[in-house]
């Protein structure tokens, strides 16, 4: 789909028609419907509306679009399946990664300029970010700028007995099935944080380097360990932020839907029971004592 009126594009800054883009990649999305009980995706913002895709928006012209599918194509075959799909223990990757992600956060920030006016003191900072971010995705040629990179994988089969006490039952379903992102700041850090399932990516914007989560660091190139993911480290306050965005990322669907879901499920019991969603689904039941949808969320 174009946007037909003609608009700047967030990269390149031309004017162009603009294309409908995804802000977290659509083979995320596939991945998900792939392996889910119902096929479907619902969105925490009208969780009793089905949905074929995640959010899109009018951010990038042809060119610029194709420009990030390159590395995205290789962090879904190289990374993303590796882990959810193939469960290997390490993966290989060069600058192609960093780049992927830079362009995740450079969406994320574009798009959450907001919070220029409600963290004044970060202002400038996120001015200088766009501005740096922006002259490597359009050359990346060139050497790494020091902001840094971060990529925690999560195990795709989390234990609860892994996660604190303190965190939502709903963590793991967050964690391994949904979606999220968001500029995250405190009075020691601003950065971007995006989760897809089974990966938590932070982007550091102030101060650029973070030396207490260097266990998640993605240089040049290296190899990532995507075994034993509970022996990384995160940033200071995150898990609570997590905690947070999980409850916000699941309000209750109303009857009508819940029957939908079960009627799909129903008609599709095979489907259902190999699927990753209602593995997940029932470790949350358990602890809940009571059943939940399964339909997958995106925040």
């Amino acid at each position: 789909m174009t946007v037909m009126t003609p608009a700047r594009c967030a990269l390149c800054q031309k004017e162009a028609e603009l294309k409908m883009s995804h802000v977290i990649p659509k083979f995320v999305y596939d991945w998900i419907k792939r392996t889910s009980a119902t096929g479907y995706l619902r969105h925490s913002s009208n969780v009793d509306k089905r949905a074929q895709d995640g959010h899109k928006l009018p951010l990038l012209c042809g060119e610029c679009e194709q420009r990030f599918s390159v590395a995205e194509k290789k962090f879904a075959e190289k990374i993303f399946s590796a882990h959810m799909d193939r469960r290997e223990q390490s993966a290989s990757y060069q600058s192609w990664l960093y780049y992927f992600l830079m362009s995740l956060a450079f969406r994320v920030l574009f798009i959450n300029q907001d919070v220029r006016d409600r963290e004044p003191d970060y202002r400038d900072d996120v001015d200088q970010a766009l501005v740096d971010w922006r002259m490597y995705l359009l050359n990346d040629d060139t050497a790494l700028p020091s902001y840094e990179a971060h990529l925690l994988p999560i195990d795709p089969e989390i234990k609860i007995s892994s996660l604190p006490s303190f965190m939502p039952p709903k963590t793991a379903f967050y964690l391994t099935r949904g979606t999220d992102l968001d500029v995250v700041t405190s009075d020691k850090y601003m950065m971007v944080y995006v989760q897809i399932p089974g990966f938590i990516i932070f982007f550091t914007i102030k101060p650029k380097h973070q030396p207490f989560i260097e266990s998640t660091f993605i240089g040049e190139q290296g190899l990532i360990s995507l075994g034993k993911p509970e022996d990384r480290q995160v940033p200071e306050g995150f898990l609570e932020h997590i905690g947070r965005r999980v409850r916000d990322a699941f309000p209750e669907m109303n009857s009508r839907s819940q029957e939908t879901v079960a009627k799909s499920i129903a008609q599709h019991p095979e489907r259902a029971a190999h699927s990753l969603s209602v593995k997940v689904g029932e470790v949350v039941e358990r602890l809940e004592g009571r059943p939940i949808a399964e339909e997958e969320h995106e925040s």
